[in-house]
């Protein structure tokens, strides 16, 4: 995988340029962080510096597990979207389109 989204930064000024998504499961695997954490750590050390620098992105976070997730894509630009995936039938399963997240089950 990517250790350094900088030394992507090309490609993704390209896909800024021409309106591809980036689709990204976004943890750091920093051993040192909480499982529980690293989505939200996600947003703050990368996530965040990567749509300071490229404003225009289109990002799907994929796979979201966390209300921090949910919370940031849903008062993030309207270019920044989510899907969770759900995997019991007693999760409900729905789009919730107005707030840029895709609820996908495989029940």
């Amino acid at each position: 995988g990517v250790t350094d989204l900088r030394k992507t930064y090309a490609a993704l000024e390209e896909m800024q340029r021409c309106g591809m998504p980036l689709l990204v499961h976004g943890e750091v695997t920093d051993s040192n962080i909480d499982i529980f954490d690293r989505e939200a750590v996600f947003i703050e050390r990368v996530l965040q510096p990567l749509l300071q620098d490229l404003p225009s992105l289109r990002v799907v976070f994929e796979h979201i597990t966390t209300k921090d997730a949910a919370q940031f894509v849903t008062s993030a630009a309207d270019n920044i979207a989510a899907t969770i995936t759900c995997c019991t039938t007693a999760t409900p399963c729905w789009s919730a389109a107005s707030v840029r997240i895709i609820i996908a089950c495989r029940c």
